[in-house]
């Protein structure tokens, strides 16, 4: 009720798994006392979850580097036999993962980061540079490039769709142009700066209500209802989506109690670590990764696709989880004290 998770479980959408896919990685790894049937279903549940999204390959593969680098610190009772073990299968599960993502990958990836540089500015820069002695499709439209992904993704006006029929066909000229840019230390530097900016930007930003706007009559899913499902057409008309009442204005009251239970948890989390009794280091490991979560899916979206409040949704709801966790944790503590 106090934040935006409902929003998140409750959309057709892949970004429930992003939660679920860290929180199999802390299971695994920071809990020595799971039972090997369970074990085996979180293993399940970290192939879903790495499967379900473009962004969650990186992320989790972060999330594993770091836990592999730390692991003496994270894991308070370590053992290398099986740790080895437990990251063998997370590792053979990523590439697994891979798999059903290597086609979209293949086909979006050239076309989210170009949307990226679009709206940084980078492209643009890049272009005015280049253009005199390059012949790219993009010079034609120099003028009329979009200043936001959005836009640059999805608008009809966009290059993407004015000179290609698929994203596909722009793979070549979209990746010699992010290429070059990523060689010279000159456009580096910029991609790292606004990589730096997006985050800080993304970790703020986490509103419910973005992308759960209305489909009109002529979008795809309005067809495609009608088509497979008529008999259930007059209750998509209805619905609370298709009368703009799950966007982003029309949530303005529960964004701001979202807001308010964030900054109060952040504030909490931080008076008790710093005034009172420590947790105990399973707690203090499970902390930290939550954090490290919240951290990774903001640079990775941000410097990857976009700032937008629907990747800051799926996983800001881990601030006040773990000022939950540490109040539950200190409860026994301060009853012992007394």
């Amino acid at each position: 009720m106090l934040t935006a998770l409902p929003y998140v479980t409750g959309n057709i959408l892949p970004d429930v798994f992003t939660s679920i896919g860290i929180l199999t990685i802390i299971h695994i790894f920071l809990n020595g006392e799971i039972k090997k049937t369970d074990l085996w279903f979180i293993y399940f549940l970290y192939l879903l979850s790495m499967s379900a999204h473009l962004s969650h390959i990186p992320i989790f593969i972060l999330i594993l580097l770091i836990i592999l680098i730390y692991r003496k610190k994270l894991i308070s009772d370590y053992n290398k036999k099986i740790f080895r073990k437990k990251f063998i299968i997370t590792s053979v599960l990523s590439l697994i993962a891979f798999i059903p993502n290597s086609a979209p990958q293949a086909k979006s990836k050239h076309v989210f980061f170009m949307g990226r540089m679009a709206e940084n500015g980078i492209l643009i820069s890049y272009l005015k540079e280049a253009c005199p002695e390059k012949h790219f499709k993009l010079c034609d439209c120099i003028d009329s490039i979009p200043d936001n992904t959005t836009d640059f993704l999805w608008n009809s006006n966009s290059p993407v769709y004015k000179q290609y029929k698929r994203w596909k066909y722009a793979k070549e000229e979209y990746s010699t142009i992010i290429l070059q840019t990523l060689l010279r230390p000159k456009y580096l530097i910029r991609h790292i700066f606004e990589s730096v900016k997006s985050t800080c930007r993304q970790l703020i930003i986490f509103n419910a209500g973005d992308g759960n706007g209305p489909y009109n009559y002529e979008s795809g899913v309005y067809k495609a209802i009608v088509k497979n499902f008529p008999h259930e057409k007059n209750d998509f008309i209805r619905s609370k989506q298709n009368n703009g009442l799950l966007t982003g204005p029309s949530l303005f009251v529960s964004n701001i109690i979202f807001r308010i239970i964030i900054a109060i948890s952040v504030i909490l989390i931080m008076i008790i670590l710093l005034f009172k009794q420590k947790a105990d280091p399973k707690t203090n490991s499970l902390l930290i990764m939550l954090f490290i979560g919240i951290l990774l899916n903001s640079f990775v979206t941000a410097s990857l696709v976009m700032v937008t409040d629907r990747f800051g949704a799926r996983v800001i709801w881990f601030i006040p989880l773990s000022l939950l966790i540490l109040i539950g944790n200190l409860i026994p503590v301060m009853k012992h004290n007394n």
